[in-house]
């Protein structure tokens, strides 16, 4: 049984991180350039989930998006704000490894859970 609580609290605990990450690409004026990056794409930032997200000290950045269509893209900008990386995948398994909320990212937009 609490190895059972245990993985609720886990869960909860990444729900909450793609609430917040998500929360913020849409209203922070600190991811304005992630807004831009996705109108570049084709993508609304009010129909995308950030899913996972690692900023540098030199203002690099990477992590994931899930799209509407249940896509996931991993992204990377350089220290300038330039894309070195916009990358469409389905292998779930190799992005937890750097961003642990992405599957929980995508049950949350299968069920417009956010």
């Amino acid at each position: 049984m609490h190895e059972v609580t245990r993985q609720s609290e886990v869960e909860e605990q990444l729900r909450q991180e793609v609430r917040e990450l998500t929360d913020l690409l849409r209203s922070d004026a600190d991811f304005g350039d992630l807004r831009d990056l996705l109108t570049n794409h084709g993508l609304v930032a009010s129909e995308t989930l950030l899913v996972g997200f690692i900023g540098g000290e030199d203002d690099s950045s990477s992590g994931v998006f899930v799209t509407t269509d249940l896509e996931c893209v991993v992204f990377e900008t350089g220290s300038n704000g330039q894309l070195i990386r916009w990358e469409s995948t389905d292998d779930l398994n190799a992005l937890t490894k750097d961003f642990r909320a992405v599957a929980t990212g995508v049950a949350m937009r299968r069920t417009d859970d956010f």
